[in-house]
């Protein structure tokens, strides 16, 4: 050992020897450099190996900021053995791939640590070295994938282990060793990708890419799965426990506060033992806790709830419960409406696929036939296993169904499957596409990028994605903007140059920067290798308004009173605290909150949940205007605030509801004289009064932030009067037809604020 290799390895064990803590990284790798990365979990031995893990780390990031395993790709996979990375980082920028990659930079070999107490067994990660040498480890390591402390503790001076991977990780491993494995010469020779061999060098997208490696230095909650399904359960019986295992994969304790929905409770769905709860979880520790079923009626039900922690980066994860009570009698049930078989070139291999049948109700389901009709039924074949069979309750048998099609184009048929008692049945539409064997370029339906309505002095970046419809490979040439207002977008073409058919599409972003106030247009122009449109172009539209309502200055300008709606003398295209816009009806109403404060996402929809709506004396309740939905931006946290709707007709509203969209629950917003907040109707105006973070404030929080939607609304039989009773419906299965960038960002809000009302609530 030559004494710049003493120093270091001296350095590194005086330095590192007794840490206080395990240390545990993140792994997150793309199998297919284009593929979203996976996280895999891995805990080092500090305290065994000291000198091994301080140069691993040193790899990770050293003084110098450089991230050296950050890009490398697994270059070695031995089935039945390891699989091999930390050496070779691939850029296409520099050529094909090919033997001439160099290694990343390396320090000194390390002295080996090897111990028999920690052998090279599945799951355990170790150092690569050269043959007949025990101390020149350096970058590169293995993950061995079975058990093969025979062979690597007894040669070579042993392989060191220096950690383990955790938790159900090693499923990500065993599906990189699972990979085809390519001979590129050099060390190259036992090469995993993604693709089937073709004799021409893998690109990024063929490669199994560590994205990068990262050391989780504070608590991190996993839990094994994020959705539980208790299946078929009989009213007033209660289902066998479900375990849902979390693990601490971070790098000190874990405290789980709590597993409970803050805002909701369960009548259904129990905790019957928990181990979490309440006790600090060391690094790569588990914790169980055990949930029950217990359905009081019929019919698919599900609950959401939260795991509450220290966890700063996922301090409230969302855990589904679900389940289904049995209905009285025999239900034939399937797992799908519909199957889609995929898409195929005409000389391409048949696609299968299996549709589960169950019986989702009390006694014995008898199916008794199955038929495949319509216009291209010969295209699809099927194999029962279900005719014939007797399935009781929560049994189930499968149908495979074959795509076999000898022409190209989309191909549908209808699956029908019938069982006894009754006579019952349920028809499953199936489809597949056939296309050619050459390139085609498929563009976004519709063919439009809609930038909507921004404020003049902003700017907005939307993404694009295009797709390869084809059986061969999209050569894109080029990428351009053209038109009058072309000047007003930037185009960035992401990873568009090429598609190929394993790929499958390839994404890109254009930016809007208006100058001045006004609706604009472009054209974004794509020449590829695609035979029949070489050509083809997606239009881009945008308004810039003088306003941050959301809505365009053109359609509050056409307003009454020549864009005045609420007729203060000041169009309203030119307030930050005024909207108008159209109703269901194609009425304008104006929207006008307090001065100071500003409106934002402002639109109107039709009711979000019809089958859910609350009823007087079991009749609907009529939302004749629609419904209303907007953010009153800019008020100081806590106060109150009022917002005006300026209507052109009432019809005899008198009450006002309230949807939210994240719980799907239903709410009057009656003015209270106590809490001063509520609906007040005078003629044809309507004053809701809110306070933040208070009644009508959706998001909950006291945060300058009141978020809306709701509805003048008529309760039955009344015209117009107030009175009667409201039942309000709990059915959970419902649609939601507000505008989704509301929704989304009303889910954004309601979850960033809900671990901080969280601490408070349960830590005091």
């Amino acid at each position: 050992m030559n004494q710049h290799h003493l120093l270091r390895t001296l350095f590194l064990a005086l330095l590192f020897v007794i840490p206080a803590q395990a240390t545990i990284v993140r792994m997150d790798i793309a199998i297919g450099g284009d593929q979203p990365p996976q996280e895999v979990y891995i805990e080092l031995f500090d305290q065994q190996t000291p000198v091994t893990v301080a140069n691993f780390l040193n790899y990770i990031e050293n003084s110098n900021l450089e991230r050296r395993y950050d890009g490398t790709f697994f270059h070695r996979s031995v089935p039945g053995f390891i699989v091999q990375g930390g050496g070779y980082l691939y850029d296409p920028a520099t050529g094909p791939f090919d033997t001439s990659i160099p290694h990343i930079s390396t320090d000194a070999p390390i002295i080996n640590e090897f111990d028999p107490s920690r052998s090279n067994l599945r799951g355990t990660i170790a150092m690569a070295k050269l043959a007949g040498d025990p101390d020149s480890a350096t970058s590169e390591w293995f993950i061995n994938t079975a058990d093969n402390s025979a062979n690597l503790d007894n040669q070579n001076g042993g392989f060191t282990v220096f950690g383990r991977v955790l938790g159900q990780d090693m499923s990500v491993i065993d599906t990189i060793a699972g990979l085809s494995v390519e001979n590129q010469g050099g060390v190259f020779q036992e090469l995993p990708t993604t693709r089937d061999f073709s004799g021409s060098p893998p690109t990024t997208a063929d490669l199994v890419i560590l994205n990068r490696v990262e050391v989780i230095a504070t608590a991190k909650s996993r839990p094994d799965t994020y959705e539980i399904d208790f299946g078929i359960v009989q009213p007033g019986a209660i289902s066998a426990p479900v375990t849902l295992t979390i693990q601490n994969v971070g790098g000190t304790d874990l405290v789980i506060d709590s597993i409970s929905n803050p805002f909701l409770s369960s009548t259904i769905f129990f905790i019957v033992r928990d181990t979490c709860t309440g006790i600090p979880l060391p690094e790569a520790a588990i914790c169980e806790v055990d949930f029950e079923f217990r359905p009081n009626t019929s019919g698919e039900t599900s609950f959401q709830t939260f795991v509450l922690s220290n966890d700063p980066t996922s301090a409230d994860q969302a855990l589904v419960l679900r389940g289904t009570g049995a209905n009285d009698t025999p239900t034939l049930s399937t797992d799908v409406s519909s199957l889609d078989l995929g898409t195929l070139t005409v000389s391409g291999a048949s696609a299968v696929k299996t549709i589960t049948v169950q019986n989702t109700g009390n006694g014995n389901l008898l199916p008794s036939s199955t038929s495949i009709t319509g216009t291209d039924a010969s295209d699809f074949s099927l194999t029962d296993n279900c005719t014939g069979s007797t399935l009781p309750l929560a049994a189930a048998c499968t149908l495979d169904v074959t795509f076999n099609p000898n022409s190209t184009g989309q191909k549908t048929a209808v699956l029908t499957v019938t069982a006894d008692p009754g006579g019952q049945s349920i028809d499953i539409d199936l489809s597949g596409n056939v296309i050619t064997s050459s390139p085609a370029l498929v563009l976004p339906d519709p063919d439009i990028i809609d930038f909507g309505d921004i404020f003049y002095l902003e700017q907005k970046t939307l993404s694009f994605e295009l797709q390869n419809g084809g059986g061969a490979t999209l050569d894109i040439s080029s990428l351009s903007l053209t038109g009058t207002d072309s000047g007003l977008f930037s185009l960035d073409p992401g990873d568009c140059s090429q598609i190929t058919v394993s790929q499958g599409s390839c994404s890109g972003s254009v930016t809007f920067t208006p100058s001045v106030a006004g609706t604009t247009s472009a054209t974004l122009e794509i020449r590829t290798n695609d035979p029949l449109t070489p050509l083809a172009r997606l239009t881009l539209t945008a308004s810039a308004g003088q306003d941050r309502d959301g809505v365009p200055d053109a359609t509050e300008d056409a307003s009454p009173n020549t864009g005045d709606g609420n007729n203060d003398g000041i169009p309203d295209s030119l307030q930050d605290n005024v909207a108008s816009l159209k109703d269901i009806n194609g009425n304008y109403v104006s929207l006008e909150s307090d001065a100071g404060t500003r409106l934002s996402n402002v639109a109107t929809s039709a009711n979000p949940a019809p089958e859910s709506s609350p009823t007087a004396d079991g009749n609907p309740l009529d939302f004749p205007l629609g419904f209303f939905s907007f953010f009153i931006e800019d008020v100081t946290p806590g106060d109150p605030v009022k917002l005006v709707l300026h209507l052109q007709e009432t019809r005899g509203a008198s009450t006002y509801f309230k949807y939210s969209p994240i719980s799907g629950r239903w709410s009057t917003f009656d003015y209270d004289p106590v809490t001063q907040t509520g609906a007040r109707f005078d003629s044809n105006r309507v004053t809701l009064y809110f306070v933040d973070g208070g009644r009508g404030d959706a998001d909950f929080f006291a945060n300058g932030r009141i978020i809306d939607p709701g509805g003048p609304a008529i309760l039955p039989g009344t015209s117009g009067s107030s009175g009667g009773g409201c039942a309000l419906d709990a059915d959970q299965n419902r649609s939601r037809n507000l505008p989704v960038d509301f929704i989304l960002m009303l889910a954004v809000l309601l979850v960033s604020g809900l671990y901080r009302n969280a601490t408070h609530r349960y830590r005091g």
